[in-house]
């Protein structure tokens, strides 16, 4: 197993080290041809062994030692595409508030916001005779609610400057997010049964949402946007299982914080303009599970992953939140979780 011949590997050179103690020091000439013989050793084994591969029979004790060496020879570059099916869910996404004395219909409850598709790509360069890769990624995802109406009942509007009271309302949302990665990743252990690999890298996040209120009438219009951008530090690790020389499955989890400028803008007829700006920080994180299969061609490698994935940005900006005075109240932070599967398919060339 994999972490089996670690620990083999790492008894074998305690057993040596002992040995060497119970005995005479040796010369420096002495370590260097004992050295020497053991790695014309080493390299021989290897070479039975993959004979022994080829010749579909077991592999002797000593099967492998990549895992002992740095060395990485495998420097093809990797290519991937996906498509996820994403839903969001936040607090910025209860449209309407309660009105004192009114039984509002949609008071404090988060507005429908359906799956919507999301896009990425990533492109990995393994490093020459090194354990590192260096990659680039991105994420796309957005998700609109296209006019609907609320018709019937009286609704407090939630975003703007006053609390507005409206009957028979209309509301448009919409709510972008995009994540940009650059990562240099380590691989700790890389077997033809599994690979664990450590990520640290940087990365730029974007996130927007904008909401439009209006009296079906056409009196009473709100609009109420918001932005942020921002940059920070990545730190993640990745692990990968293979089942058969086809079948995996492969877990990944990261994290970052990011620190960046945010604005709120808010316009609303009768009531004039609110809007503000500063730097905030937001802490982000992913995790995601999937299954793959390989399939080898003449002049490349093809994996398709399909899977589920989360993502949770923590304490990001959000709209303004109307209240009964001409002030308004901005809502500093709100949590948004975006969840939901994803295939991918990865070329290796």
């Amino acid at each position: 197993m994999l972490f089996k011949k670690v620990a083999l590997a790492t008894g074998c050179t305690f057993a040596l080290i002992a040995g060497s103690a119970q005995a005479a020091s040796p010369s420096n000439a002495d370590v260097m041809e004992a050295l020497k013989a053991l790695q014309m050793k080493v390299e021989k084994l290897e070479k039975e062994n993959q004979v022994l591969k080829a010749q579909g029979k077991p592999a002797g004790r000593y099967n492998d030692y990549s895992h002992l060496s740095p060395k990485n020879n495998d420097t093809k570059v990797s290519g991937k595409i996906g498509i996820s099916y994403l839903r969001p869910s936040s607090n910025t996404f209860q449209y309407f508030q309660t009105d004192d004395g009114n039984d509002d219909m949609y008071q404090d409850t988060e507005q429908y916001h359906g799956f919507e598709p999301g896009y990425e790509a990533e492109l990995n360069i393994p490093l020459e005779d090194s354990r590192w890769s260096l990659g680039v990624s991105g994420k796309y995802y957005a998700n609109e609610m296209e006019r609907h109406q609320f018709i019937g009942q009286t609704n407090a509007w939630r975003m703007g400057k006053n609390k507005e009271e409206v009957t028979n309302t209309a509301l448009s949302a919409d709510f972008r997010r995009i994540l940009l990665d650059t990562d240099a990743t380590y691989t700790l252990i890389n077997e033809a049964d599994g690979k664990f690999s450590f990520i640290t890298g940087l990365r730029a996040g974007h996130m927007a949402g904008s909401v439009a209120y209006e009296n079906i009438t056409g009196t009473d219009r709100v609009n109420s946007k918001f932005g942020y951008t921002g940059l920070g530090p990545k730190i993640g690790m990745d692990a990968n299982f293979a089942i058969t020389d086809q079948l995996g499955f492969k877990t990944s989890v990261s994290g970052s914080v990011l620190v960046g400028r945010k604005d709120n803008q808010v316009t609303t007829n009768g009531d004039g303009d609110a809007k503000s700006s500063g730097f905030h920080a937001v802490p982000v994180f992913d995790t995601e599970v999937a299954g793959h299969y390989k399939i080898k061609t003449k002049d490349m490698d093809l994996v398709a992953e399909f899977g589920l994935q989360a993502e949770y940005w923590a304490n990001a900006p959000s709209h303004y939140i109307a209240t009964d005075d001409t002030t308004g109240a901005e809502q500093s932070h709100e949590d948004y979780l975006m969840f939901g599967p994803f295939a991918r398919l990865k070329a290796t060339f």
